[in-house]
């Protein structure tokens, strides 16, 4: 395959992802949650390192109510990209929801000394 061929075969892909990416948002606009994961699926067919399809998946997935699935694939995104208090903490919701106590125990302890975001962070209403 000639230089030529290979980055235009490259383009198109990131072409067809970006194409997944942007109707699986037009999906989720609609509450149409089934075929946005349809949608994150398809890229991770494409490109199975893809941290936003793997992110939005696993996000997908827990508000779905599939447990099971989303502590799956956030455990998957957190392995291409550690570090990522607010996947941590929602793969600590999603394994607790899922019977896995230890390991959310541990993925909520470690996400929420990080988080910066008000809304997760407990704060007493004295202070």
């Amino acid at each position: 395959m000639s230089a030529l061929s290979y980055s235009q075969t490259a383009a198109d892909q990131q072409q067809e992802i970006q194409t997944h990416i942007r109707q699986a948002q037009a999906y989720l606009n609609d509450k149409k949650p089934d075929l946005a994961i349809a949608e994150y699926n398809a890229v991770l067919a494409s490109d199975p390192n893809n941290l936003d399809a793997s992110a939005n998946l696993g996000v997908v997935y827990f508000f779905s109510g599939d447990y099971g699935k989303a502590t799956h694939e956030l455990r998957s995104t957190l392995k291409l990209r550690p570090g990522i208090p607010k996947l941590q903490a929602l793969l600590g919701m999603s394994e607790k929801r899922a019977g896995e106590n230890k390991s959310a125990q541990a993925d909520l302890e470690q996400s929420f000394d990080k988080l910066k975001d008000e809304r997760l962070v407990f704060r007493p209403a004295w202070n």
